[in-house]
């Protein structure tokens, strides 16, 4: 199957990019983050990308509660507007499938019942009893305390917020377009979903985001009202699998021309106060502070009762097919099973190289001449005032331009365009010969057999977080932002099936005069040292020619845009628990003038972007 994947460099669109290039699928993007900045809102682009296509995977969204009225006509452009354009395309394209992102925030309030009246659907809470510190809603007749359940799909929608309100519309229109042209829509309704990649320190971000964003900066997670809110947590693996098995299925079940919405969700309600707690004692960090906060449009409880094919598509083994529906084959995947990425070829075929470059037109030439055969330049051009990006793609390079300026954005823009399991990433100045990229990638951890079916999977280890005993343990949900047991799928965060992740590092041995500053040395040696006893390392070099596999690194969520990057990569995978490796490469003097580390400003920039790595990222 062809999919068109809205929103794919996003949180959940990355997953799904992932599962659906394992199951055999084809996936063209759409992103404002892609490297061609697709927008949703440009009809002609839509139409374009549209060519082909058997089905469409709409994800992408302005997302959260949002931070005031302002926020609006936001919300309304992208959510609305957006959607309305996709879908008057996919009509003139005559694409008949759509698979829509929605959310459990259509429902309003959970589900409740009064021990007098039965069930009923209280109002938004007024702020003065906010205020008081009454959270629970009473019965809208009798004012007595309620007991909350489950949300089944039928539930009528009550939006109490901008995002709610774009998401229900969303729905409207979709059913509309299917109405219309008879066409089939399936709304996939997620509840919290948490996982590898999740944006961090945006008040757009979801609720366990935010815990974990404070939590790496060594602040305590702030609990709104008395933290007994209680919510369904679904991993973001389990959420990319629901959407491949409802593309899969898009025209099983009900007849066309009707809209169909389903609950993702866990089955299994916490509070957030437990999810607070649970990831304070994964980091190792401060307990949550409840705060008694509030904000106007949160609920106070909305759980799910996922029903007829949802029931088990947030919780089955992927080879188990959602209930009712029977199973259909799967196309050979060209990657190993457990670590899906969105990938063109197989490893054996090709290999991305990330060259982040800087003015770098002299030195080029011969860094893409010494390429391997299958091993696929990948400049990134960090805004080069010289003929950097002319000369790349002359010489057959794929050329990305890095939207914002930094030495760790340009490493980070390239492993977002990369498209193969494993990639290397290597300066571009001509000093590291890319003939020596092939050592690299044979040290990987070869990716062992998966578990037998069945199998209670291994712990596994948050790339920021570190490996703990599941927070939740007894139940379905999965790992809390990884330091949990690994996904209903058997896969932990960043590792195929029964491998520890692996990074090697070319370790630089100078060759020729000058090639090796001895102001570089020295900090090269004390930044090695303070890794070496923060991490327990024993590295002798922050090599810059490295090899690894492009799903484990983007589950490391690096965060630094500097030249803190490769320190902060070497740190957070080694407190992770990867295999960290390293090996002789030979290092020359640079071709042209050297911009960081062959002068001695250059040199103190980046120990200081480094250090502050250390000082930011726990052990």
């Amino acid at each position: 199957m062809r999919v068109l994947l809205t929103g794919s460099a996003g949180f959940i669109g990355s997953h799904i990019a992932e599962a659906l290039t394992a199951a055999g699928h084809q996936v063209r993007e759409l992103d404002l983050a892609a490297p061609d900045r697709s927008d949703v809102r440009d009809a002609g682009r839509v139409a374009d990308l549209l060519c082909g296509i058997d089905a469409v995977c709409h994800q992408a969204a302005m997302v959260g509660l949002g931070v005031d009225v302002h926020d609006l006509p936001d919300y309304a452009s992208v959510n609305v507007h957006g959607t309305a354009v996709l879908l008057a395309e996919m009509a003139r394209a005559g694409v008949g499938a759509l698979v829509l992102a929605s959310s459990m925030v259509v429902y309003g309030e959970g589900a409740y019942t009064c021990p007098e009246h039965g069930p009923v659907r209280p109002g938004p809470r007024p702020e003065d009893a906010l205020r008081a510190g009454r959270y629970e809603p009473g019965c809208p007749t009798c004012g007595r305390p309620l007991a909350p359940g489950a949300v089944a799909e039928d539930a009528a929608p009550d939006p109490r917020n901008a995002y709610a309100d774009t998401k229900l519309a969303q729905e409207h229109l979709a059913a509309s377009w299917a109405r219309t042209t008879g066409a089939t829509v399936t709304a996939l309704r997620y509840h919290n979903v948490y996982g590898p990649r999740m944006p961090r320190d945006t008040p757009y971000a979801g609720v366990a985001a935010l815990f974990r964003s404070r939590l790496a900066r060594g602040e305590a997670p702030l609990v709104f009202e008395d933290g007994r809110q209680r919510r369904d947590f679904v991993h973001v693996r389990d959420v990319a699998r629901a959407n491949v098995l409802a593309l899969e299925h898009a025209h099983d079940g009900p007849g066309r021309g009707g809209p169909r919405a389903y609950n993702i969700a866990s089955g299994e309600p916490r509070t957030i106060g437990d999810l607070a707690a649970a990831l304070a004692l994964a980091h190792g960090g401060p307990e949550p502070r409840v705060t008694g906060g509030y904000r106007l449009g949160d609920v106070r409880h909305i759980v799910a009762a996922p029903t007829g094919p949802a029931a088990n598509w947030a919780s089955a083994p992927p080879s188990r097919s959602p209930t009712g529906w029977p199973s259909s084959p799967r196309r050979p995947s060209p990657v190993r099973k457990g670590r899906p990425t969105v990938t063109e070829s197989s490893v054996s075929t090709v290999i991305d190289v990330v060259l982040p470059c800087l003015d770098e037109a002299e030195a080029l030439p011969w860094v893409l001449s010494r390429m391997p055969a299958g091993y696929r330049p990948l400049v990134v051009d960090n805004a080069s005032t010289d003929d950097s990006a002319r000369v790349a793609a002359k010489h057959g390079a794929r050329v990305v331009p890095a939207t914002q300026r930094g030495f760790g954005a340009a490493c980070h823009a390239g492993l977002l365009a990369a498209r193969t399991e494993v990639v290397c990433v290597m300066d571009a100045d001509a000093s590291l010969d890319p003939a020596d990229l092939p050592r690299l990638v044979a040290a990987l951890p070869t990716p062992a057999a998966g578990p037998a079916p069945g199998a209670v999977p291994t712990p596994a280890s948050d790339p920021a977080l570190g490996t703990v005993s599941d927070p939740f343990p007894g139940t379905a949900l999965g790992p809390v932002l990884g330091p949990a047991v690994a996904p209903s799928d058997g896969t932990a965060f960043g590792a195929g099936r029964g491998t520890v992740p692996g990074l090697v590092l070319g370790r630089r041995r100078p060759v020729g005069r000058g090639a090796w500053p001895p102001h570089a040395r020295l900090g090269n040696a004390v930044l090695a040292r303070s890794l070496n006893r923060r991490a327990g390392t024993r590295l002798r070099d922050l090599g810059p020619m490295r090899a690894a596999r492009r799903a484990d690194l983007l589950d490391l969520d690096l965060a630094d845009r500097r030249f803190g990057y490769p320190l902060e990569m070497v740190l957070r995978a080694a407190l992770a628990g990867w295999r960290v490796t390293e090996l002789d490469v030979a290092y020359r003097p640079r071709t042209g003038a050297s911009k960081v580390t062959g002068t001695v400003g250059g040199t103190v920039r980046a120990v200081r972007d480094m250090r502050r790595v250390l000082a930011r990222v726990a052990p």
